[in-house]
């Protein structure tokens, strides 16, 4: 019997090693089905052509598609496709699934996309391309062989890597040359927008124009994103950074360019509402405007901060500084949103800090600065001009006591956009 039971546990093994292959076939067809129907959006749609599963092997061919109007019918004019056909060659391995993808009719050309994907669906990524140029009715654009990696889970997190050594783009009245774009990024999108980090950084950014009149270079220029929920999934802050080493022009140099924006405090359930009529936004319906309106409502009526953590220009006599800090308290009611009701409420600074040294040297920011040091909205203070104001009220209240109502303020910043 028990010679029995050994000749049974060695042939149900044998019979488990040859039949699994066509299982991790069979979870390689189910996976990456999955995977190309989460790609449709209200951009891009995806399905797959035919999947011809083998034993030890399987081979796929899929369509990708621009379905976005706008974006289709401008890159028809341009003469560019709108759909691509991907043939994707599979291995089925003991553990995991090997693919390459590669463009239909193209197996010498430009991208190559190989991933591995473990038998519970985490999948590793890596993309590398030749040099690759694309040629519109008045523009073209050039890559130097790029890549892109990264490491994608079943959950929706990916990790990623991006290196661009060079990118030109010209058309008649404008050239732009980006030299060593690079970038890498962690979270995921849930409920509709963006949690984790990202970061995306240039070396030089060339633009001149057609008769070298405003010809100018962005040097060490570079943007970081980090966005999170609190612990109860229920409200959102997001935070951008902007960073420019140094900027050169005909009129001039900037020698660095900071700027951190924040938000803060946002209602996570108005935002996923906002998100989802939004990305159909080519076809909303007079419903959805409502429910938009409605949803910005009671994003309002939740309360948020915002705020202009740093505004730093550096000239060569001084450093230009500003920061604005706002709040919005929650209005329990969750009435709707009367836009001069929400600017009273309100709270808040305002901060700026102007070198006289910089005034000096640009007479145009000199009259401007001139007029709020008349005004009693600047003082100086020593070597430096400076604005230090509360918001209260419905008003922009000055250290001098001149108040300004705020909706004014905003008024003429609109005006001027």
């Amino acid at each position: 019997m028990n010679q029995l039971k050994k000749v049974a546990a060695v042939g149900g093994a044998v019979c488990l090693m040859a039949s699994w292959p066509l299982v991790v076939g069979q979870i390689a067809e189910r996976v990456f089905k999955d995977n190309i129907a989460n790609i449709g959006n209200q951009l891009i749609s995806a399905k797959v052509l035919n999947y011809d599963r083998g034993y030890l092997s399987s081979h796929v061919k899929t369509e990708i598609q621009v379905t976005d109007p706008g974006i289709k019918a401008q890159m028809q004019y341009e003469g560019l496709p709108t759909s691509w056909i991907l043939n994707s060659d599979l291995q089925h391995s003991l553990f995991a699934i090997h693919a390459i993808t590669q463009l239909d009719g193209q197996a010498n050309q430009p991208i190559k996309i190989v991933t591995q994907t473990q038998l519970n669906g985490n999948t590793h990524f890596e993309v590398d391309s030749q040099v690759t140029h694309y040629q519109g009715s008045t523009w073209s654009m050039t890559f130097t062989p790029m890549s892109l990696s990264g490491d994608v889970t079943t959950l929706g997190e990916i990790d990623y890597k991006l290196d661009v050594p060079s990118v030109q783009f010209s058309n008649p009245d404008l050239q732009i040359q980006v030299s060593n774009f690079y970038g890498n990024g962690q979270g995921k999108k849930e409920k509709g927008f963006w949690i984790g980090s990202q970061t995306l950084q240039a070396d030089k950014i060339a633009m001149s124009d057609r008769l070298g009149v405003d010809d100018f270079t962005l040097e060490n220029a570079g943007y970081q994103n980090t966005s999170s929920m609190d612990a109860d999934r229920t409200r959102y802050d997001t935070r951008q950074q902007f960073n420019i080493a140094k900027i050169t022009a005909k009129d001039g140099v900037i020698e660095h360019l900071n700027v951190i924006f924040s938000m803060g405090q946002l209602d996570v359930d108005s935002l996923t509402k906002i998100a989802a009529i939004l990305e159909h936004y080519a076809d909303i319906t007079p419903a959805d405007a409502q429910n938009l309106q409605q949803a910005f409502d009671r994003l309002i009526s939740k309360g948020f901060s915002i705020a202009l953590e740093q505004l730093d220009i550096g000239l060569a006599p001084g450093q230009i500084e500003s920061k604005v800090d706002l709040k919005l308290p929650e209005d329990t009611q969750e009435t709707p949103q009367d836009p001069l009701e929400v600017v009273k409420k309100l709270t808040g600074n305002v901060e700026s800090q102007v070198p006289k040294a910089v005034t000096e040297a640009f007479p145009v920011l000199r009259q401007g600065v001139n007029e709020l040091v008349s005004m009693k909205m600047m003082r100086e203070n020593g070597d430096v001009y400076q604005m230090n104001a509360t918001v209260q009220d419905g008003n922009l209240v000055f250290a001098s006591g001149k108040k300004v109502p705020l909706m004014a303020i905003l008024m003429s910043a609109m005006m001027q956009m």
